[in-house]
């Protein structure tokens, strides 16, 4: 065990199974709302900021707006619960929407789009993990996760495809509203001891669904490292 120790640490004094700062992705997730007057300024910030090269961006659509008036078809329990995740680990003072998340570390208002960019312009310049997500014959998904010096928590999230929803009651009433990366699911793998190795799963994928996003986070929900894919044929 000590010399597993050594090793570990020399990987992470070498950046061994790390990626340099220009190549680090950045995850982007957004909690919004269709009943929400104030979200479809922010679902244009995050519909932006997918276009940018290594920024991974998520809209979860939390459903406690649902009894104003309209049902957000994207909406689910588990958007809400991630953000309450994220308002214990952030030590913030309540739930609000829009509200973005960069690097599960900088709480930012939705619709401030130049700030947000600040802060992935500098997430961008710092190193992370190196994460490899890839899909194997079987339809299975392959996590390949090098060795370094620190474990984490390991998520993944499936997004279904944009689609422009017709919006008719509530704040939105009338309105044509647009979603970009809407997450569908997400699921919790076995937490990941810090060693190279290659997890297997296989995503809840349906016929919207668009891609998957591989997340390694700590305890306190800081992204560690991350990884994007296209879904395949099913």
């Amino acid at each position: 065990m000590r010399i597993h120790a050594i090793l570990l640490a020399l990987f992470a004094a070498l950046g061994l199974g790390r990626t340099a700062g220009a190549e680090t992705p950045v995850v982007v997730e957004l909690f919004t709302s269709q009943g929400c007057s104030s979200c479809p300024p922010a679902d244009a910030v995050l519909a932006d900021l997918a276009k940018r090269p290594g920024v991974i961006a998520l809209a979860w659509h939390v459903d406690y707006w649902n009894n104003l008036g309209w049902k957000d078809p994207y909406s689910g329990a588990g958007g809400t619960q991630r953000q309450r995740d994220y308002k214990t680990a952030l030590k913030l003072p309540h739930l609000y929407t829009p509200q973005t998340i960069v690097q599960g570390t900088s709480d930012i208002v939705g619709t401030q789009g130049i700030e947000i960019n600040r802060t992935v312009d500098a997430a961008r310049k710092q190193d992370s993990i190196a994460v490899q997500a890839r899909w194997q014959n079987d339809g299975t998904l392959a996590i390949d996760l090098p060795a370094t010096a620190t474990s984490a928590n390991v998520r993944v999230v499936v997004y279904d495809r944009g689609e422009t929803q017709s919006v008719t009651a509530g704040e939105n009433a009338g309105r044509q509203l647009n979603t970009t990366h809407p997450v569908a699911s997400s699921k919790a793998l076995p937490r990941w001891n810090g060693e190279a190795t290659t997890l297997t799963t296989r995503p809840d994928l349906t016929a919207h669904s668009a891609g998957v996003v591989v997340l390694l986070q700590n305890d306190q929900l800081h992204v560690l490292g991350a990884a994007t894919l296209s879904t395949v044929q099913n």
